[in-house]
C-alpha cells in the first residue's frame, strides 16, 4: 500500500522539480507571445491542455490574423486575444514568449519593462522565454525584469521542430528561479514537451545549451552533405550512400533503447 501512495504520475520523472504548492483562490493567468511556426502550436497546446482548469491562454502576435486563426480552432472557451502587449505583461501571471530572433526579443520585452514601470506588480509574475536566443541576452533582460518588484524570469529554449511542437514532443531546457521553474515545468509538461532539463539558476545556461545543441546539428547536416556527395562523386549513388546512414542510425538507435 505504501508503495503505491508513493508511485509518482508518468510523467513525473521527466520534471526535475517537485510539485508547485497549492494553487491559491485565484486560478493562474497565463499569457502566450509569438504565434509563429512553432508557437502557434505551443500556444494551442497549452490552451487545450488547461481550459477546464485555468481561464482562457491570453495570447498577442503582431499579426492579429494567427491570434485570430488559433481563437477560429480552439475557441473562446480556451483562448482570449490581447490588444495591446501592455495587456499581456499586466494581466497574466506568467507569459511565455516564443519570438523570431534576440531584436524581436529585446524589442518586445522593453516594451514589456515600460508596462510594468507604469503599472508595478503587486503579486509574483514569471516571464519565460522561449526563443532561441544569445545567453547574454538572457541576462541582460533577467537584470531589466529583476528591477521590478515580484517579477522573476525563466529562460526555456525547446529541442525539435514544428511537427515536435504540434504533438507535443519537444524538449525543454530550461534555467531561472527556482520555484518560477517548478510552475512553468508543470505548465509545459506534458502539454507543450515530454521532457524538462534543468540547468540551475543561471539563466544564461539553458540558452548556451540550445546554441550548443544547434551547434551539433548543424555539424551533423555538414557531415551528412558531404558523405551524401562523396557518395555521388565515387559512382556509388547517393541513395546507396542515404540507406547506409539511415540503417546505422536505426542501429544505433535500437542498441541505445536495449542498453547493449
Amino acid at each position: 500500500m505504501a508503495n503505491n501512495l508513493l508511485r509518482s504520475p508518468a510523467h513525473a520523472s521527466t520534471i526535475p522539480f517537485s510539485r508547485p504548492p497549492t494553487p491559491g483562490a485565484h486560478p493562474l493567468q497565463i499569457g502566450f507571445c509569438g504565434l509563429g511556426a512553432m508557437g502557434y502550436f505551443m500556444a494551442r497546446n497549452l490552451a487545450n491542455s488547461f481550459k477546464s482548469q485555468l481561464p482562457p491562454l491570453l495570447v498577442y502576435n503582431r499579426t492579429v490574423a494567427k491570434s485570430q486563426k488559433l481563437l477560429a480552432e480552439v475557441g473562446a472557451s480556451a483562448v482570449k486575444i490581447a490588444d495591446t502587449l501592455d495587456q499581456l505583461a499586466t494581466e497574466c501571471d506568467i507569459i511565455f514568449t516564443n519570438l523570431g530572433n534576440d531584436a524581436v526579443v529585446t524589442s518586445i520585452y522593453n516594451e514589456f519593462a515600460k508596462a510594468l514601470a507604469q503599472s508595478p506588480p503587486t503579486k509574483v509574475k514569471i516571464f519565460v522565454e522561449m526563443s532561441t536566443v544569445y545567453p547574454t541576452l538572457a541576462g541582460d533582460l533577467d537584470r531589466l525584469l529583476s528591477s521590478f518588484p515580484h517579477v522573476h524570469f525563466v529562460t526555456s529554449p525547446i529541442f525539435g521542430p514544428p511537427p515536435g511542437a504540434d504533438k507535443a514532443t519537444l524538449v525543454i531546457a530550461m534555467s531561472g528561479d527556482y520555484r518560477s521553474k517548478k510552475e512553468v515545468a508543470f505548465l509545459l509538461v506534458p502539454a507543450v514537451g515530454r521532457k524538462v532539463i534543468d540547468l540551475g539558476g543561471n539563466v544564461e545556461k539553458a540558452p548556451t545549451l540550445k546554441l550548443i545543441g544547434n551547434g551539433m546539428i548543424m555539424g551533423m547536416n555538414e557531415l551528412l552533405a558531404e558523405t551524401l556527395t562523396l557518395g555521388e562523386k565515387s559512382g556509388i549513388g547517393q541513395q546507396t550512400v542515404y540507406d547506409l546512414v539511415k540503417g546505422k542510425l536505426r542501429d544505433i538507435s535500437c542498441s541505445t533503447s536495449t542498453g547493449s
